[in-house]
């Protein structure tokens, strides 16, 4: 009896406390929120997962590179008949061949699967598939490398066009310092001749100034002479005109 009150309570209280029925509406707003946050969070991992991968795959691709370019480096060190570059052309050639047999291995393996998926035989398409899968990666792992001992011969090649265009650059910031400094000493030695002229310009007007004065003296100084001489003979005839007079 007892224990048949205590449900009675307990469904009591889980009537009492149940929660309101919520609109259609409004559940189904919640469900588009819901999806659209778990397809947002899928879709940041699928992008932060391929970016992780790509990443990993650049810097696999990079360490290669550098592996085949340190072989071909001992092999030019080695052997004094042949060069870095010639190395590098090498095992360029040496990796376009892998990809090309990957590539064959690829279509083998496509083909294989075709019929393993035609037949039924479930167990055999995967295991095609998967060389699939590996005949790919060694085809684009054999491209990269191949790209890779490109980009280094390239850069062998520019080597010596990059120092020549350094060289030629630096030159260049001689040539304008030099042009800076013939163009200061040109105005300098400009300033020079102007003020020699200035100060000879100066010198003609004082010997000209002084010419004039010299004149100008003299001519007083004539002028002088010719009056003293004319007083001189008025003086001369009035004494004789004095002389003259009383013997009259």
């Amino acid at each position: 009896m007892a224990a048949l009150i205590l449900g009675c309570g307990a469904m009591a209280l889980l009537v009492a406390h149940r929660p309101r029925a919520r609109a259609p509406r409004m559940m189904a707003d919640e469900l588009r929120a819901q999806f659209a946050r778990h397809y947002e969070s899928d879709q940041r991992k699928a992008e932060a997962l391929a970016e992780l991968t790509g990443k990993a795959a650049f810097r696999a691709a990079q360490d290669r590179g550098l592996e085949l370019f340190s072989k071909c480096k001992r092999r030019a060190v080695l052997d004094s008949t042949t060069t870095v570059e010639a190395e590098l052309a090498v095992e360029a050639e040496g990796c376009k061949a892998r990809a090309q047999s990957a590539t064959a291995r690829r279509r083998k393996a496509t083909a294989a699967a075709k019929v393993a998926r035609t037949a039924g035989d479930h167990r055999s398409q995967r295991i095609y598939e998967y060389d699939l899968l590996k005949a790919m990666r060694e085809q684009l792992q054999a491209v990269e490398d191949e790209l890779s001992m490109i980009i280094l011969q390239d850069d062998a090649l520019e080597f010596p066009i990059n120092r020549m265009t350094s060289q030629l650059a630096a030159l260049s910031v001689r040539v304008d310092d030099a042009k800076r400094r013939a163009h200061r000493r040109r105005v300098v030695a400009t300033d020079a001749l102007a003020s020699l002229e200035d100060e000879r310009s100066r010198v003609r007007m004082r010997e000209a100034m002084r010419s004039w004065a010299s004149q100008q003296t003299a001519e007083r100084e004539k002028a002088e002479r010719y009056r003293e001489a004319i007083e001189a003979m008025w003086a001369k005839t009035q004494q004789q005109a004095a002389a003259a007079a009383p013997e009259a």
